[in-house]
Parts: structure tokens; sequence; C-alpha cells
């Protein structure tokens, strides 16, 4: 399978003069020769958008997305689709909903304990503009969606290509700080586990930004079943290969397209998928109105696909349970209970107010000094 993938985020649509609607040439140009190369292009947006969610906004990411597509598939004959995953911007966050805003606080401080469909139900009330234009903008229907997660399945090459599409944003707000988002991770299980021959990871929000409940299971789960994840948010460009037991995993952050500080260039990715090679070709682009600028030399990257995307033996839920005791009763004032995995001991921590330290004191003094101290 090779796959070409146009990695866009954070262009951060507003108004009817934004730079970013002059870049379509440049950018599809840049994407021509790795689409030639592919038996599949297609166009991802990890999230933001819009600037504030707005139907106006939208109508610009349309338009701007429609010409990318109609000369890339101008130039190959194929049809191009295009998969989303929401940010932060693609909620409607002005005016404040006073009820949303509350429930979201009353999700934060129980870690997502007993988290109800309604209260999602609640909280992504202000991606209504985004989930329209989502569903206008696609091509290809999922194999199953929610309002958190969009599953899609493509043939590609004699092999599958699963996308799961995750809406970190769904608890947006205005001035969110890392460490607070939640996710029902456990819930979509059955989809990361559907056997594939290569599965991305769609995501705005890297995982520095999930309460400790979330980071865990969704740090476990994305690279058990990932072959890479694809984020934006933080509009700086990275990537890194995270390797464990269960084989590695390649994490693509995107630089903004339309960033908000003046010290940053517009920028993108150009990504060429090759699972017979298992190496991910990265090419970064400055874009302008005409031609696109590479920004360094291309780049190659090895990921692994051996058994990653194949259904994997559970681990029984009681044995589990014994492996996450922590062997005390261990508590947090927020998140409750603390399992094995939650908690930090310093390698170096000692006990010295025991009988053991304080006898192993006296022994240093008298063998310092040769005199025996008295204890009182």
């Amino acid at each position: 399978m090779k796959l070409g993938v146009l990695h866009l985020s954070d262009i951060h649509f507003r108004r009817e003069n934004d730079p970013a609607r002059k870049y379509c040439e440049c950018i599809a140009k840049a994407c021509y020769q790795t689409a030639h190369q592919s038996d599949e292009f297609v166009i991802v947006v990890t999230g933001d958008i819009a600037f504030g969610g707005q139907a106006i906004e939208y109508q610009y990411a349309s338009e701007f997305l429609a010409s990318i597509s109609s000369k890339l598939q101008t130039e190959t004959g194929k049809k191009i689709n295009v998969f989303l995953a929401p940010g932060n911007h693609d909620c409607a966050l002005i005016p404040e909903d006073e009820i949303r805003t509350l429930t979201i606080n009353k999700i934060i401080e129980t870690q997502g304990k007993d988290l109800s469909q309604a209260l999602i139900d609640k909280c992504t009330e202000a991606q209504f503009e985004y989930i329209k234009f989502e569903e206008k903008i696609r091509l290809l229907e999922p194999v199953f969606e929610d309002r958190l997660w969009k599953e899609f399945e493509l043939p590609v090459g004699g092999g599958i290509l699963r996308i799961s599409s995750i809406n970190a944003a769904w608890m947006s707000t205005l001035h969110e700080s890392a460490g607070q988002l939640v996710f029902p991770i456990q819930n979509y299980a059955e989809h990361l586990e559907a056997p594939c021959s290569l599965r991305l990871a769609l995501i705005h929000h890297p995982l520095n930004w999930y309460c400790q409940s979330t980071y865990h299971p969704m740090r476990r789960a994305l690279k058990t079943h990932c072959n890479a994840i694809l984020s934006g948010h933080e509009h700086s460009i990275g990537s890194e290969i995270v390797s464990d037991l269960n084989g590695s995993t390649l994490i693509l952050e995107a630089p903004a397209l339309q960033p908000h500080e003046s010290n940053l260039e517009p920028q993108f990715n150009c990504l060429l998928f090759e699972t017979e090679n298992k190496i991910v070709y990265e090419n970064r682009y400055k874009a302008t109105e005409h031609m696109p600028l590479p920004v360094e030399q291309e780049r190659e990257h090895s990921f692994d696909t051996n058994g990653k995307c194949t259904r994997l033996n559970k681990i029984n839920p009681d044995f589990l349970k014994l492996l996450m005791d922590p062997g005390g009763n261990f508590t947090h004032p927020v998140r409750g209970a603390l399992s094995a995995e939650e908690i930090f001991v310093y390698p170096q921590l000692e006990e010295n107010d025991s009988e053991v330290a304080k006898k192993l004191s006296l022994l240093t003094k008298f063998v310092l000094t040769g005199k025996l101290v008295k204890r009182f």
C-alpha cells in the first residue's frame, strides 16, 4: 500500500481576505509528485479549521478544500477524500453558554466519572456548524460515527486503510489548560481493534492535554493499535517514533497553516506511507501565494505494521485489576482511588523517621567518631 497524505492543521479561517485562501495552488503543487506515487491520496485536517466555529468561516474552508481537491483530481484523475478532526477553535464559544461551562467544570472535577450521553450532547452543541461542514465535505461515509468518534475504512492498494477521527475538542473552552481534557477511549476499543493494513488516528490535542484518568488509557490504546497519530494544536512542527512492547508508533504534529503568532510562518506537510517498505516520507513546506518552499530536506521515518492492526488478545479484567493494584489505599482529592500506573515513587525516596533509619544513623555516627551516642 502506498498512501499519500496532505496534512493540514490550524487554518483558523476567519475573514474573506485571510492569506490562507490564496495558498490553494501552492499546496496542490507541493502534493503532485506524492499523489502520482500513491495508490490513494487523501487530505487530512487535524483541527482548528475555523477561528470561531461560525458558518461563514466554514464556507471559506469549503471553498479552500474544494479548490485543492479539484486541482489534485485534475492532476491524478482520482477522487480525493477529505478527513477532518475538530479543534478547540471549531467550537462556537462566544457568547458563553453558561450551562455548558458548568457541565464542563463538573466533568473536569470528576475526571469523566459517570459521563453520560446527555453531557456529551450538551458539550458538542458548540460544534454544530463544524458537524454540518464535516458531513458536507466528506465523500466517504464512516462505518461508525457518534459525537466523539468517526471511523472510516477505505481499500487502498490491496490493503485496508482505517482512519479514526477523534473529537478531542468536545469539551474545549475559551481558556483551557493542559491536563484537563477527558475522553472515554474505552468506548471505542472495538473500532480500534478492527483488522486493517494501516491505521491513522486524527486528533487535534496532543496527549499532554488530557487529564490523568484519560492520559494513560488513551496513550496505551492509540499506541497499541495505530501506526501513526496525526495531530495539531501546538502550532509547532514535529515528528517522533515511540516504541514499546506493542511495536512503534509514529507521531506527527502538523504546523499551523495560518498561525496567530507573528514569528511563525505558514507551513504544511505532505506524507507518503509505504507499508511494504515500512517507511513514511515526510516533506515540510512553507506556503506562499505561488510556489511551495521546502523547509528542509525530505525526512524518512520507519514504522511498524507487524501485528499493529490486528485484533489483539485482551488481558482478563480481573488480572488487569490485580496488576493495577497499588497495594495500598491511595487516593487523590479529585481523581479518587489511584491505580499503580498513576503513582510515581521517586527512586531515592527514604523513610527517614523510621526506627531502621534512626539505628543506621546512630551506627554511622559510631563508625565515624568511635563514640557511642546515647539516645534520650
